[in-house]
């Protein structure tokens, strides 16, 4: 039933579809109600898609900020485990979405957030060790190292300052990952 209207208000607005199918579903829920109405339906393969653009829309339309959708899905409670939550890729989707509506957009604005959280060492580290996991998010690992390292190519870190400023604490294995994912990541788009 979704999918057949949601191709049509599609074909009716392809610009602002989403918009349009949240005002129609705001018309017979309140936020609360369609909140939760949204969070079943991502549960379910075949209408994750739009329940998450859906969901995305309604926090647009609230004025959430990606901070405050970081805390709504407590993000900031997951500490070391945050790579692991399958609620982190709806965050970076959200941010990114949200960053799209800048006067000024920052291709790094999503990066930005987590490296003042944890540091940019310290994230580095932690998106080498789950990419070394085999877990669910692996893609938006490597989607999240490579932004990190354009922005260290950017900012002229080489491979060799990265080792530098990864090796001032005390060693582990995941500092090795990041120097080498970085050393390969440099050589090809230097």
């Amino acid at each position: 039933m979704f999918s057949t209207w949601e191709s049509y208000v599609t074909k009716l607005d392809k610009t602002n579809s989403d918009k349009l199918m949240l005002s129609v579903l705001k018309t017979g829920y309140n936020d609360e109600k369609l909140t939760n109405m949204l969070i079943s339906a991502q549960k379910v393969p075949r209408t994750k898609s739009f329940a998450v653009r859906m969901q995305e829309e309604l926090w647009i339309s609230q004025d959430k900020t990606a901070h405050d959708v970081f805390k709504l899905l407590k993000l900031d409670q997951e500490a070391k485990n945050l790579l692991d939550s399958g609620e982190l890729s709806t965050w970076v989707s959200y941010g990114t979405k949200l960053n799209k509506f800048d006067d000024r957009p920052d291709e790094f604005a999503v990066i930005s957030y987590l490296q003042e959280r944890f540091g940019d060492m310290e994230l580095a580290k932690m998106i080498s060790a789950a990419l070394i996991r085999s877990d669910p998010n692996k893609n938006l690992m490597k989607t999240l190292q490579t932004l990190q390292f354009k922005r260290c190519l950017a900012e002229g870190v080489t491979p060799n300052s990265l080792s530098t400023m990864l090796t001032r604490g005390e060693f582990d294995y995941s500092i090795t990952g990041v120097t080498l994912n970085y050393y390969d990541f440099y050589r090809a788009n230097k």
